[in-house]
């Protein structure tokens, strides 16, 4: 259901004029009637032609009244002509790509082939290789042999190499990292500006994808967009909770082969007037207009809260 809230202000006008304006003496005409106002002198010219073309000064009075009514009609102007936009469409307008080694590693990080892993040894033997996962999701430790880690989450992984390290390299300690991350395949559906498959780093998130395709359509929601993996749904992200608050719950890694639809949105209102984010809301069904304008960062200073009109 669209709907279209607008808050009416009604404040007092502060606007007041003088009961005289100074002007430069030169070309007064001093024998003019006062009445409260100055004016500049008239050119010569017959008397006819002063018939024909009266003249208005700029500082005629207008009444406080008579402003308001003008700086109002105006303003109901422009908000009615100007074009809302959906909140949320700008934090998607950031060119920036995804840099997986920009932050560490997570724990629950799932390893998988074509990851490398760094390993630095130093005690007895000192040196550095890396552990390159093959198809199969093995690696080679030399003076080792193969070991199996594809699948394995990263905290898991370290464990293992460790244990089997100590086998080649007794009294050291050892530093592993991951040196280079695979690439997965991904598909994206529904409402969104640019669907289709996409290869990203295996450290990506359903925020990641979205911003490397450009975000969502005008007729798409941020709230509820669904992760599936071998057809069950894992994930349903909402774009809002991190948009305003910086958090969400912990976000899941895609994974080769995981389908992200972004379905149409379900109830839109449009807001505007005295308040602070004027624009197109996404509301659940459980949200309230207390929700609505906390999302709108509230009223401004010369909000009437007693006027608020809704259209359907």
């Amino acid at each position: 259901t669209n709907q279209t809230v607008t808050n009416t202000i009604n404040k007092t006008s502060s606007l007041a004029l003088p009961s005289s304006i100074p002007l430069p003496q030169k070309d007064l005409d001093l024998s003019a009637p006062t009445t409260g106002v100055q004016t500049a002198a008239l050119p010569q010219m017959d008397k006819n032609q002063q018939k024909e073309t009266p003249f208005t000064t700029p500082l005629d009075y207008v009444n406080n009244q008579e402003t308001y009514k003008q700086l109002q009609t105006k303003k109901v102007n422009k908000l009615s002509t100007a074009e809302l936009q959906k909140f949320g469409n700008s934090f998607f307008s950031n060119s920036n790509g995804v840099n997986p080694y920009a932050i560490p590693t997570s724990e629950s990080y799932v390893l998988t082939n074509g990851d490398k892993i760094s390993a630095h040894i130093y005690g007895q033997q000192t040196t550095n290789f890396d552990l390159l996962i093959d198809r199969n999701g093995n690696t080679e430790i030399p003076n080792v042999g193969l070991i199996k880690i594809g699948g394995l989450k990263y905290s898991e992984a370290k464990k293992l190499l460790e244990v089997q390290l100590q086998k080649a390299y007794p009294q050291s300690t050892f530093v592993l990292d991951i040196a280079y991350y695979n690439t997965i395949q991904v598909l994206l559906t529904g409402e969104v500006k640019s669907p289709g498959l996409y290869n990203l780093p295996s450290f990506a998130t359903v925020k990641d994808l979205l911003m490397v395709a450009n975000g969502i359509s005008q007729s798409g929601s941020y709230r509820e967009i669904v992760v599936q993996r071998d057809g069950k749904t894992i994930e349903s992200f909402d774009v809002y909770k991190l948009m305003l608050s910086g958090q969400q719950d912990t976000p899941k890694l895609l994974q080769n082969g995981d389908v992200v639809t972004v379905s149409k949105t379900q109830k839109q209102i449009k807001l505007s007037g005295e308040i602070l984010t004027p624009a197109i809301f996404e509301l659940k069904n459980d949200e309230t207009f207390k929700t609505l304008f906390s999302y709108a960062s509230g009223f401004t200073y010369n909000a009437n809260k007693n006027i608020i009109r809704l259209t359907c």
